[in-house]
């Protein structure tokens, strides 16, 4: 669902809701039963348990678009914590509860720090 309003002739804002629900089973993983009918057909990284990329989300965000001049605008929005991810290397953003008038950080921006502690760089490229 992406729904907009125009507010004038040089902003609009929209409402966009995302469902999905995703039952999808990872190539080459086997199941329980597979491996229990024909344990021949497994290899050691096979052997799964009943892995699976299982998927039930409802997401939504908000975004204002404004046309300042020409081919200049500026887009802002706001989206809950289940969109963000470290895809192209960008930290979780911080989260912030709002009641009435009264906002309050209730998560930290993850630190670049700890986005980068998980990697390494093999020896035989140093």
């Amino acid at each position: 669902l992406n729904v907009g309003r125009d507010l004038g002739e040089r902003a609009e804002v929209r409402l966009i809701l995302n469902g999905a629900d995703i039952k999808q089973e990872i190539p080459g993983a086997l199941t329980r039963a597979q491996f229990d009918a024909d344990p021949d057909q497994a290899t050691a990284g096979n052997i799964a348990n009943d892995y699976a990329r299982d998927l039930r989300a409802l997401r939504s965000a908000a975004t204002l678009t404004w046309d300042i001049a020409g081919d200049l605008s500026l887009s802002a929005g706001a989206y809950g914590f289940v969109m963000a991810s470290n895809y192209n290397v960008r930290p979780f953003p911080a989260e912030v509860l709002v009641k009435g008038s009264q906002a309050e950080i209730v998560r930290k921006r993850q630190p670049q720090k700890q986005l980068w502690a998980s990697e390494s760089i093999p020896k035989w490229l140093k």
